[in-house]
């Protein structure tokens, strides 16, 4: 069994987004995500709950509707690779106020 954390996991990803996703791409990110939480041991590797949907949409005037990955997009216009940075980038904006994910997840 994988012992990698969900730290782990999405530092990988964002050093190597090739190696598991195909491509640097939000919408792939999105996908691996689902698929990662589909194996029902956790809800995936984004924070849990509406806190971190709630930070990137009140910092852009967004509606809480949306999920990051397309709140990301939607601000990149579009722009698949540039939306995948930007979700790390709001990522780390969000963690650095509430710890590592693991804090994040019990928040």
């Amino acid at each position: 069994m994988c012992t990698m954390t969900q730290d782990e996991l999405l530092r990988r990803i964002r050093e190597q987004p090739s190696m598991y996703l195909g491509k640097p791409s939000v919408t792939a990110l999105r996908h691996f995500n689902c698929g990662y939480a589909m194996r029902g041991q956790d809800c995936g590797l984004f924070p849990p709950g509406l806190g971190f949907c709630w930070h990137v949409a009140d910092k852009y005037g967004l509606g809480h509707a949306m999920d990051v990955p397309h709140m990301a997009l939607e601000v990149c216009n579009g722009d698949e690779e540039a939306a995948f940075d930007k979700f790390f980038e709001l990522l780390d904006e969000y963690l650095a106020e509430c710890g590592d994910l693991d804090n994040a997840n019990h928040q």
